[in-house]
């Protein structure tokens, strides 16, 4: 069975624009070719007009407001929904049947808890240390939930709200390696999704929690997740099974794991678990989205990064115009 990203959703939309408009916003009215309505709240007016036909069709704009967007983001703000929602509400209202993808359920999961861990505090040497050596604003770390515990960042991994998996790391490296400890038989999932966006269509996806946080602090404007247990291959992304539905709705996915062996490893075996149609691959200027920060690269830069992202086309797929000679001595040979 299929599985429907967001823009195949605004397609199905599109077909049926005249039913949608009707029943986002009933107290709408036809003039010409646009759907007027006075805000996404649906009362009577003309601040907010949908454009019913031609190449605009679907496009909305609210002029009190400045919102504006597609059919399926008119949904989320009509319903009040984020992407996913409106996803699962819109293929039940046209009456697609929503496929599941199925990990294997373990009824074992551990449903780990805060003990000792505290917010983080201003002054403590962890805060010091994430602002300091890290770069980090408070404000981006109070947004992905980081505590501390003793002289341990306590990075939480929540999905819909629960908490799945906490990961502890020491900022103090004695031996000049990483100390890092895990809530153990807990399921595997991506670390960010607290922070990410209601509205977001695309998906960046990163080799760490800090890498995580960086990107978001940069303003790219999308959802930014970490794989849970860094680069390399096989087991380490076990947690692809269990949050394949999740990342299924997205249009765009952007790989930007760490420039080194295992970061490429990891970013081969994504484009072909993901879908090589909806890849991107990223190249930063260094190893990572937080060294890039701690070097003092701007945000123009990174979005430069994004904007320049590599397609993944395989080597068999040519443009048209590569074969415009050829055509032309096929047809006036010399």
């Amino acid at each position: 069975m299929q599985m429907y990203s967001a823009k195949d959703i605004v397609r199905l939309l599109d077909q049926s624009i005249d039913r949608v408009v009707c029943h986002l916003l009933p107290n709408g009215k036809r003039k010409g070719g646009e759907w007027c309505v006075g805000s996404i709240n649906g009362e009577a007016g003309e601040s907010l007009k949908v454009c019913l036909e031609g190449d605009k069709m679907g496009v909305w704009s609210d002029f009190a407001t400045g919102q504006s967007g597609d059919l399926l983001n008119l949904w989320c703000f009509c319903r009040n929904k984020t992407i996913p929602e409106a996803i699962s509400e819109v293929k039940q209202w046209v009456g697609i049947p929503t496929p599941m993808f199925e990990p294997k359920r373990r009824s074992d999961w551990v449903k780990p808890t805060f003990k000792n861990e505290q917010s983080l505090q201003a002054s403590s040497p962890v805060a010091r240390y994430l602002t300091n050596a890290r770069k980090l604003t408070l404000d981006t770390l109070a947004k992905y939930s980081i505590r501390e515990s003793n002289d341990e960042i306590v990075f939480p991994y929540y999905k819909e709200g629960k908490l799945i998996f906490i990961k502890y790391l020491k900022i103090a490296r004695p031996s000049g390696k990483k100390e890092i400890r895990a809530t153990p038989n807990c399921e595997p999932c991506l670390f960010g999704w607290q922070a990410a966006p209601k509205d977001s269509r695309s998906l960046a996806l990163v080799e760490g929690e800090f890498d995580a946080m960086t990107l978001d602090q940069y303003g790219l404007g999308m959802t930014i997740l970490s794989v849970p247990f860094g680069g390399g291959t096989g087991a380490k992304h076990q947690w692809l099974e269990h949050e394949f539905d999740r990342i299924a709705v997205f249009d765009e996915i952007y790989l930007c794991l760490d420039n080194d062996a295992e970061g490429k490893a990891a970013t081969n075996e994504l484009i072909d678990r993901l879908g090589r149609y909806r890849c991107r691959v990223v190249q930063l200027p260094r190893k990572d989205a937080n060294e890039c920060l701690q070097a003092g690269i701007n945000s123009e830069d990174i979005r430069k990064c994004f904007e320049n992202a590599r397609v993944l086309d395989p080597d068999e797929l040519k443009r048209a115009s590569n074969y415009v000679e050829q055509v032309i001595q096929e047809f006036y040979p010399p």
